[in-house]
Formats: structure tokens, sequence, C-alpha cells
């Protein structure tokens, strides 16, 4: 699929571009609950084959409350989440009998603590947490390593975050395309081949909206010049175990110990560098001679996160992301930065 894809808005309530569709009374909810089949049958689709973020709804509308209860009933008698909703303040046995009796569980906060500016942070939160491009925004990664030949996993880094990089490139010419054409509602459709490097050849130009910056370090002294540069508000630095290894390399000591150093000068001051070590499975075994696994050795003598799969080093970049004041902060922060505070 072209990232360059538009995403769909499907307005089953009518549009303002046609006022004779617009539904607002209890009537005009009836009348499509009980004589238009596909209204019906599209929402019990989406309801029992995607997971729904509700905003902005207020659970009031029966008509649609029967529609979930209905889809509810269908499969096992297991209570299962069909859909998550932010709405401000809700309280606690509220919330668990939607949760129980409704499948939908609740993101609430206290507006009168907490304003209604949370709203806005539990929607940066979850765009974090699901889109790479979004999670490292205003970030520099960093990939280190300090042998003679690139090992094949920053090699598969590197294209995957490039990957990301052009995706988010993509999307945001392709939205800015749309919103200087004519408002008149379109099928969506798939960029073409053709067009997709059309567009490509114009990144270039649209070097200013890239989401976060990418280098290599092959040197400490590389790593010290890309960090000390006031071009990004967080960063992240990525470190290649070798393979067969089974104790802590010094270089990586050496690494940590400079960029947690108070006098080492970097543009970490107020967002301290996440680490990340990106290792083998048979870094998850314990060695001969050795009482913990390599894995165990950085998490316990060094701290910080040791992955083994290209797919947990991406959910580390989404799981740090999510912005200060939500619940989950504290518990989704990687070690490094915990062990940082």
């Amino acid at each position: 699929t072209s990232p360059a894809v538009v995403t769909p808005v499907l307005q089953i309530h009518g549009s303002v571009n046609k006022p004779s569709t617009i539904v607002l009374s209890r009537e005009g909810y009836r009348r499509l609950l009980h004589t238009a089949s596909n209204y019906q049958h599209f929402l019990k689709s989406v309801m029992s084959s995607r997971t729904i973020l509700y905003v902005g709804f207020s659970f009031t509308d029966d008509y649609l409350n029967e529609i979930r209860s209905d889809v509810m009933s269908m499969g096992s008698d297991k209570p299962k989440t069909l859909g998550y909703a932010l709405i401000n303040g809700k309280s606690e046995s509220y919330c668990k009998y939607f949760r129980d009796h409704e499948g939908v569980a609740f993101l609430t906060w206290d507006e009168k603590a907490h304003g209604y500016g949370m709203l806005d942070r539990y929607l940066e939160s979850l765009l974090c947490m699901t889109q790479v491009s979004a999670a490292l925004s205003w970030a520099k990664v960093v990939l280190v390593n300090f042998h003679s030949e690139a090992p094949a996993n920053l090699t598969r880094l590197y294209q995957e975050l490039e990957k990301e990089k052009e995706s988010f490139v993509l999307k945001t010419m392709s939205r800015k395309t749309n919103d200087e054409e004519s408002k008149e509602s379109k099928e969506t459709k798939e960029t073409t081949p053709e067009e997709t490097e059309k567009v490509k050849v114009k990144l270039k130009d649209f070097k200013y909206i890239e989401p976060f910056k990418l280098t290599k370090a092959w040197t400490l002294g590389e790593v010290e010049s890309s960090l000390k540069l006031p071009d990004f508000l967080q960063s992240w630095v990525v470190i290649f175990a070798e393979e067969g290894r089974n104790s802590i390399s010094s270089l990586h000591r050496e690494l940590l110990q400079f960029l947690w150093h108070p006098h080492a000068n970097l543009n970490t001051t107020m967002y301290p560098s996440n680490v990340l070590v990106w290792g083998y499975s048979s870094h998850l075994k314990v060695a001969d001679g050795q009482k913990l696994s390599l894995k165990e050795q950085y998490e316990t003598y060094l701290h910080v996160t040791f992955c083994t799969t290209l797919e947990e080093i991406m959910e580390q970049f989404t799981r740090s992301a999510v912005p200060p004041g939500t619940a989950s902060t504290d518990s989704a922060r990687p070690a490094s930065r915990q062990a940082n505070k």
C-alpha cells in the first residue's frame, strides 16, 4: 500500500456540504436505525472487527447503544473490549459499568484538577504509541557502531527508520495537496507508483518537515559531535552488541559514562539520552563462566534496555514517547531514562 493513501473520513450522520443528509433529531436516528439496513450493517461490522476510539461521544445515544449491545451479544459470554472513549469527569463505578457491560474502556480525568487540555495529551499519546515518526518527533537517533564492519542489525534499523521518515513526508505532502483541492467529497484512492515517484523527487525540497534526524557514528568523538548540536529536543542512542560476545563491551561502558556525565556539555540537559542495545537471541542465554546473560548484564549493571528484535526496538521508541502528565508516563519510560533521573 502506498504511504500516501488518504485516510477515509466517513460521515455517517451527514455532511455540511449536503444539509439534507444531516441527522440531528431522534426521528432521524430512528429512521436510520430501522429503515437503512446498510447503516446498521456498517456500524456492526466496524464495531465487531475494529477497535473504536470514541471522542466527543456522550453515550446517551440510545440508538448507537442498541447497536453496540447487539455486537456485545455476539460470540462468547466473556466480556470483551470493543473500544475506548476519551471522556472527562467519570467516576470509577461509571467506568467499571461500561467496561463490564458495554465493552468500552474509559480514559477519563478530573477536568477541575487537570483542565480540558488532558484531551490533547491523550490524543498525542495515542499518536505516539501507534506511529514511530510521531514518537520520534523532534528527536535525533544516533546509531553507534564501534566495529570495523556495520552489523546487519544496524543496516536494517537504518533502512526501517528511513522508510518511516519517507512515509511521514509523503503523508504530509499528500495532506497538503488534498487541503488545496476542492472541499467536495472525493472517493478515496491510492496513489499510483508514478505519482509516488514524482513525490519522492520532491522530498529534498521538504527536508524541513522531516520528523526526526537519523545519523550514524563510528567513534565516541562522532557521538559527541552529533549530540552537542542544538538541533533536537530529545535523543536516542542505539548501540549494537557483537554476536558471540558474553560480557559487556568496554567501549559501551565508556560511551554510557560519557553520555551520563554531568560535565559532558551535551544538548541533553532537559531530555537525557535514551539508550538502547540491540543484540541477538543468543545473548538471552547465560554463557559459560558468566552468572548472567548478556541482556541481564546490560540491564542490571548499565540500566539500559536490551533488545533482540527490530520489533522490540520500534516498540521502545513508541512506549517512551508518552507526553508528561498522562497516567502511563513513568511506566512507559525506558530503563535508561529512569536511571538517569
